[in-house]
């Protein structure tokens, strides 16, 4: 998904990221696409790497693989090694339940195993520097070190970064696309009834298309993803001290035994019971 971002503040906030912490900081949208970034040029030792097809290939292989893992499981942030085995982290931009995009830093050398890092990396770099000891050596102790505790805080910090790009809508969709439209009605509209023909004759789309979007986006059919959203809503009116009847007619539920049913299978418990 395409979005726009206000350049001159989104690079402000990810310089005072880089001043606190030496970490560089790199916003990509959700076709994985680099929109910015700083500083703007990438390590020495990245850079290295990315000199051959074969470097290129496995870096944007492995930026994908991440970003795919952290969509999926829907992670506030994941701390993983790249291919070269360095660290990096990741952490989902969201509007609403959208992944718009990704922010991430990375070519971390673990502190406190540095020894141990040295040599596995600069054996790995042998590939990139014809067997140059020396100088795969020199590109390794370029990189930057951090302990455990510090990679976990930065990590951290930039989840809140990710949050705040959103919600100050440094970074936000572009309102032309359809998905963000969607997503917003079917959230202002939540506690009526929503069916798939209302969506596609309201958005001017086919049921195929439809589902196709809903299973890209939220990684299932429409008609689940309402059905989760109207439990989780009921799920909140009882938290609130609402009657069981109350909760399921303002979450959307006229039939009250359909929406017991319902809550059942989606929660593991009556709505009763979880009241």
């Amino acid at each position: 998904m395409k979005f726009v971002f206000e350049k001159e503040k989104l690079v402000e906030l990810m310089r005072d990221f880089y001043t606190l912490t030496k970490i560089r900081l790199v916003v990509f949208d959700s076709d994985f696409n680099r929109v910015a970034a700083y500083p703007e040029n990438e390590c020495e030792f990245c850079n290295r790497i990315k000199e051959s097809e074969k470097g290129r290939l496995l870096c944007a292989r492995s930026d994908k693989e991440a970003f795919e893992r952290c969509h999926k499981a829907q992670n506030s942030f994941d701390i993983y090694k790249c291919h070269a085995g360095l660290i990096e982290a990741v952490s989902p931009l969201k509007m609403n339940d959208i992944v718009i995009g990704y922010i991430m830093f990375g070519q971390i050398v673990e502190k406190n195993d540095k020894r141990n890092y040295k040599d596995k990396i600069t054996e790995y770099l042998s590939d990139y520097t014809d067997g140059d000891t020396a100088e795969a050596e020199r590109l390794f102790s370029s990189l930057v070190s951090k302990s455990d505790t510090q990679i976990s805080a930065a990590a951290k910090i930039m989840e809140s970064c990710a949050c705040y790009l959103c919600v100050s809508e440094l970074v936000k969709v572009d309102e032309g696309e359809l998905i963000f439209h969607l997503d917003n009605y079917i959230n202002n509209n939540i506690s009526q009834e929503l069916s798939a023909g209302e969506l596609c004759r309201k958005f001017g789309i086919s049921r195929n298309k439809l589902y196709a979007v809903s299973n890209s986006i939220y990684g299932m059919g429409i008609a689940n993803y309402i059905r989760k959203k109207k439990v989780n809503l009921a799920g909140k009116y009882l938290s609130m001290g609402y009657s069981v009847a109350d909760a399921a007619e303002k979450a959307g539920f006229s039939d009250y035994n359909y929406f017991s049913k319902i809550f059942k299978r989606e929660t593991g418990i009556l709505p009763s019971k979880y009241k």
